[in-house]
């Protein structure tokens, strides 16, 4: 892994699916990050119908948490003069398909049972996302092999294990307490053991897989929250 300019840290960047399919940009990408980005000076975005309280503008993702990784994660402002990314003309929906990004859109899915909105994402995070940018909290070595194997894990617990839950729905509290069950196996042990599974399949794929890094939780930090 190259080095990390003193003034920059490194991060991650989740590319969005236009970006991906037409620019040929790769889904999870390395980058450097200014000590100043607005990453780290988190704002509130008021008026989301799905929470009681503004929405953080850069929030940390609530499954990082319970993994012992916490990340924290911003949209990128698209650049208007870039194919595509003039929306002046635009439909509605052709935006909103100009910026699907539902890798991005689903690590910040809120994981507390007890929420009132738990197993949903803010609305700012639903629509005209587009690229996202990730950086680690507590300094922990962030790279995109983490990341993606995070995405991944995330999708086979909502698919999984979260999809049974829900299925619970007509039950009221019976489905609280499945999806409680569920947030409640999701551990960094847990975590470690499907990231050694999808290593092992990655790594027959691409070399980088190989030689990349395990993540070091941060059990310290594993908590539960909406921030």
């Amino acid at each position: 892994m190259a080095s990390v300019p003193s003034n920059m840290i490194r991060g991650v960047c989740i590319s969005c699916d236009y970006d991906v399919k037409n620019l040929k940009a790769k889904k999870y990408v390395a980058c450097d990050i200014s000590a100043d980005d607005p990453v780290f000076n988190d704002f509130m975005v008021t008026g989301d119908p799905f929470l009681d309280n503004p929405t953080p503008s850069a929030p940390i993702s609530p499954l990082s948490e319970l993994v012992g990784l916490p990340f924290r994660m911003r949209k990128i402002p698209a650049n208007p003069s870039l194919p595509g990314n003039d929306v002046t003309n635009m439909k509605d929906q052709d935006v909103c398909d100009r910026f699907t990004n539902q890798e991005a859109t689903l690590l910040v899915i809120a994981m507390d049972p007890g929420a009132e909105y738990w197993g949903l994402a803010p609305s700012f995070w639903q629509s005209h996302v587009g690229n996202v940018l990730i950086t680690s909290v507590d300094d922990w070595a962030i790279t995109p092999e983490h990341v993606e194997a995070l995405c991944s894990y995330n999708f086979y617990l909502l698919n999984g294990p979260m999809a049974i839950a829900q299925e619970q729905e007509e039950q009221g509290e019976e489905q609280v307490l499945e999806f409680k069950k569920v947030v409640d196996k999701v551990t960094p042990a847990k975590f470690q053991e499907y990231y050694g599974y999808y290593e092992s399949i990655r790594e027959k794929e691409n070399r980088s897989w190989a030689s990349s890094a395990k993540p070091i939780v941060m059990t310290s930090s594993v908590t539960v929250s909406g921030n």
